[in-house]
């Protein structure tokens, strides 16, 4: 399943270069294609906004740079076949691309834009109440806009035959905003419905960066490639930075965007988030999972491969938890259509990793656990044992995180089931709804979308009424929701009308089910089937311990990963922060740092979502604790902001000198 995951109903075009051109009188009058972004790089380099952020000379060597880019984009033989083949004119975007991206690097350490409200404000100020240099990106909005514009300009020109050589420099251009894109789009899009204009045109900057490097990345290579292991490799193998992009790209509002004129949208935006969404639903897959260890000649053993591969899915579920992708995964599978939906709930379980999470290791002996690990992963070493703690801790993060979003998640399903059923009449795949069931365990579904999802499933027509695997994974799925046959609406009436045959067939695929089940209510279930009491629970099926109620208050080391090209972005950052830099709660560097009344130090938003989750206590005390009683820490958050940036330049001074201002 998981080696299926890449594949993806991708066979998407660019629109030829032709379609760049509009007809004057008879005349081909050609604009090409950077012009806009060029010239709206030119307006910010003249804003007073800019140059109160950079200063006056290198707002206006922007300005002179725009004036030289432009005198390359009126060729002596105008049309787009003398652009296409015209280096120098890429060379120039791309240096004015670059030259937009490293204005952070001229921006003071203590800047502020004035579109930030003091943090000593009482408690309605919050969260969103937040301005740039609070949310993250302390850049002020003028750098992220320009950022992105030099993002459009220079991928907009795409794609010109040889360009591939750029796309590894972009990388690495890119990578100093990482912490900063974390930020920012992490604290910004959790409340885009309540942002101020200002802040609205930071998210949409931001949003761009993101959208217009991938674009870049899509355009040169054809979105059919841009895969799960094209992702995997331009983000250096860092499942947070692969996040962070990918969340830039799928929340894109595109043309719904208040500010498109600041930040231009991509015409091919959504051939680009079709590409995306599918490319980070096969991030959990073998392919990828192996690709650090293939890269590095390693000649692994089974039993290895079974503790990266557990190890890889930790990482990943951290990561989509960390930048609350759940929701914006939902909303991007959306608009693709039920056919994203298998896709969506197989990344979810695989993520999950139910089959490791069966084990209470806080009371569990040392000889236990390694017997456990033998039998699980194939080898009881300290590396193994480790994985598992690690497997079942991520997955309490990650069904946190998506039970928040259970209504958006499983109303998603409820409706592909719907559409599925009409354009189809029959049903998803059976493997669809063995996934949601698993699901179902660490993430029920509201009771509407229960019933609905079994209405849909079994309406007239459907396969799934007399299919024994499809039934199965119902049954289950009612199982693991707490749903007992009283309460089983369309499933139940579908079970008692069900031939003797399809009882037995039913009743034999039940003994062989392997997922997650709840041990209550299964008998019950059986007797519509007629698997005996004694049979009711499936010998294979795993009964995953409860779920951590709060990470432990220390941080859990992430797991280290072999050699990743040219070195992880954000995970490496978040591995040397400081103690004193980390949230109490997951361990994940802070950006907007309260303390509690006894002292517990948490990142602002993930607290919120924890208190919210946990009903009014604290995830590591237990004690009553609300958002209010929290002292926002002004001070502690500039030190980690500069921490974090004098950390990237030295990151990218090492791998990139040029970059640095001046050069």
């Amino acid at each position: 399943q998981a080696q299926n995951m890449l594949a993806s109903p991708l066979d998407l075009q660019l629109p030829s270069v032709d379609t760049f051109g509009t007809t004057t009188a008879g005349a081909m009058d050609w604009t090409h294609p950077s012009a806009p972004a060029v010239a709206a790089v030119g307006r910010l380099a003249v804003s007073a906004s800019l140059q109160q952020a950079v200063g006056a000379d290198r707002a206006h060597a922007l300005q002179c740079l725009v004036g030289q880019v432009e005198e390359r984009l009126t060729p002596p033989e105008p049309g787009p076949a003398a652009w296409q083949q015209d280096r120098q004119c890429l060379d120039a975007l791309y240096g004015l691309a670059r030259e937009c991206l490293a204005l952070a690097f001229a921006v003071d350490r203590d800047f502020e834009d004035g579109s930030a409200p003091s943090l000593q404000g009482g408690p309605d100020e919050g969260f969103l109440g937040q301005g740039s240099e609070e949310c993250g990106w302390d850049f002020g909005v003028a750098v992220a806009e320009a950022a992105a514009n030099g993002l459009a300009a220079f991928a907009s020109a795409l794609p010109v035959a040889g360009c591939e050589e750029y796309l590894e420099r972009l990388a690495l251009d890119l990578d100093y905003f990482a912490a900063h894109l974390f930020g920012g789009l992490g604290r910004l899009s959790s409340n885009d419905q309540h942002l101020r204009s200002g802040q609205a045109r930071l998210l949409q900057a931001l949003q761009g960066i993101c959208t217009w490097a991938l674009a870049a990345v899509g355009r040169t290579l054809g979105y059919g490639s841009l895969s799960a292991l094209v992702l995997w490799e331009w983000a250096c193998r860092d499942p947070l930075w692969a996040s962070v992009l990918a969340k830039g790209v799928l929340s894109h509002p595109g043309a719904d965007a208040r500010h498109w004129a600041l930040s231009p949208v991509p015409d091919d935006l959504d051939a680009l988030q079709h590409a995306i969404l599918f490319a980070v639903l096969g991030l959990a897959s073998t392919d990828v999972q192996f690709a650090t260890t293939s890269a590095a000649g390693e000649d692994v053993g089974i039993a290895e491969r079974n503790v990266d591969r557990c190890d890889h899915r930790s990482e990943m579920a951290a990561a989509v938890a960390s930048c609350h992708l759940v929701p914006v995964l939902a909303g991007a599978a959306a608009r693709v259509g039920p056919t994203a939906a298998p896709y969506l709930a197989a990344f979810l379980v695989a993520l999950l990793q139910p089959e490791f999470s069966g084990v209470e290791w806080e009371a569990t002996s040392a000889a236990a656990l390694e017997a456990h690990a033998e039998v699980l992963l194939g080898v009881g070493s300290p590396a193994a044992i480790r994985a598992l703690a690690e497997a079942r801790r991520a997955a309490s993060v990650l069904a946190a995180h998506a039970s928040r979003s259970s209504g958006v998640l499983w109303g998603f399903f409820t409706e592909a089931t719907r559409q599925a059923a009409a354009e189809q009449g029959a049903g998803l795949p059976a493997r669809w709804l063995q996934d949601c069931a698993a699901l179902a365990y660490f993430v029920p579904p509201p009771t509407p979308c229960l019933q609905a999802m079994f209405s849909n499933a079994l309406g007239p027509g459907c396969s799934a009424a007399t299919d024994p695997v499809a039934l199965v994974g119902l049954i289950f799925l009612a199982v693991n929701c707490g749903i007992t046959p009283g309460d089983g609406g369309a499933l139940v009436t579908t079970l008692l009308q069900l031939s003797d045959d399809t009882k037995r067939a039913v009743a034999a695929k039940w003994g062989g089910w392997t997922g997650p089940a709840r041990l209550e209510g299964l008998a019950q279930w059986g007797k519509l089937i007629e698997v005996p009491e004694a049979s009711a629970p499936p010998p294979m099926a795993s009964q995953p311990a409860p779920l951590l109620a709060a990470a432990p208050a220390a941080p859990v080391a992430l797991v280290a990963a072999p050699s990743r090209g040219r070195g992880t972005v954000l995970q490496e950052l978040v591995e040397q922060a400081p103690i004193e830099f980390r949230c109490s709660f997951d361990g994940q560097l802070m950006m907007d740092p309260v303390r509690t009344p006894l002292g517990h130090i948490f990142e602002r938003v993930g607290l919120a979502h924890a208190l919210e989750v946990m009903g009014g206590f604290c995830p590591v005390t237990g004690s009553p604790l609300s958002l209010e009683e929290c002292e926002r820490q002004p001070e502690l958050r500039k030190r980690i902001a500069q921490w974090v940036r004098g950390q990237m330049v030295d990151q990218q001074h090492r791998a990139r000198p040029g970059l640095r201002p001046g050069n």
